[in-house]
């Protein structure tokens, strides 16, 4: 199980949180943590948008990007496109370069991007990836350039666990969603929603600590994937259903939503459908033999 022990850091808004301190009983392992099991096909968790996808051959390994970043590998693509690690120059220290190829951002689009990036990058929590720049590719490609994290994705691990027919116990649970919270609490007093709280974007570092990643990115993500009926605001079980209809009614709100159907993630023994409609059936079976105050909290934000 994740063991938990306190802390005396404070995460950046004055509470003081205990961070996953994650033992490394199966030396199989990878990433050096200890295997956790793997969802059912059928889940949207049966993948990780954090596994690598190195190629040697991109383009972009070995460029150096607007005179400050360094790119040296591949490690994955999501829904906007690909993503890459870097090192800062002058700084020397790793970072995520995430290039927008999703389409061209028109000039309202990036200046919202710009606006949300630099407002996100004044968000300091523990619990939040750090925003360390964007900027232009010589094609016109949008990048965004953030805190490299060490780790496994929450939706990896929690995979690997359930491939051994194990799930998170409820303290396991509870600290995980603290620290969310936690980190989504920054983000709102920012003034900023985040709008994609998935165990995708949840990561646990090798020092056992939690982060939020992707803060910035739900209002470019509706404008460049929403209207090709495709991105998480379509169809993620995650995101609160009003946005599928319209992401402009993105609010701390929905990320109350996405807090609550994360925890039934969590407590589910064997994952939730892909499928709105069955996940929220199955939420309920989550909730089954748990406190009536916890299935009370879960339902209400969902309702």
């Amino acid at each position: 199980m994740l063991e938990v022990r306190v802390s005396d850091q404070q995460n950046g808004v004055g509470e003081r949180l205990a961070p996953l301190e994650i033992v490394d009983d199966d030396p199989t392992s990878p990433s050096g943590l200890r295997a956790q099991r793997g969802l059912r096909p059928s889940s949207p968790m049966a993948s990780s948008l954090g596994e690598e996808h190195s190629d040697p051959n991109d383009p972009m390994v070995g460029r150096t990007i607007a005179g400050r970043y360094k790119v040296h590998q591949r490690i994955g693509r999501g829904g906007m496109g690909l993503v890459y690690r870097a090192t800062q120059i002058g700084l020397e220290r790793d970072v995520v370069i995430k290039v927008i190829d999703a389409g061209k951002l028109a000039e309202a689009e990036s200046e919202q991007l710009k606006k949300d990036v630099t407002r996100a990058a004044g968000i300091k929590a523990r619990q939040l990836t750090s925003l360390v720049g964007m900027g232009n590719l010589d094609d016109g490609r949008s990048f965004v350039a953030m805190e490299y994290v060490e780790g496994s994705s929450l939706a990896r691990m929690v995979s690997k666990r359930r491939e051994k027919g194990k799930r998170p116990d409820m303290r396991d649970v509870f600290t995980v969603i603290k620290h969310v919270s936690s980190a989504l609490n920054a983000a709102h007093t920012g003034g900023l929603a985040h709008g994609v709280v998935t165990p995708y974007n949840v990561m646990i570092t090798k020092g056992s600590e939690l982060r939020l990643s992707n803060l910035a990115f739900g209002a470019i993500t509706a404008a460049l994937l929403h209207p090709k009926g495709k991105g998480p605001f379509h169809d993620s079980i995650y995101v609160a259903p009003e946005l599928s209809g319209d992401p402009g009614r993105l609010s701390p709100a929905a990320d109350v939503y996405s807090v609550a159907m994360l925890t039934a993630e969590l407590l589910s023994p064997s994952g939730l459908s892909a499928t709105r409609g069955e996940a929220g059936d199955q939420v309920t079976e989550a909730l089954n033999g748990r406190s009536p105050q916890l299935g009370q909290v879960i339902l209400s934000a969902l309702s």
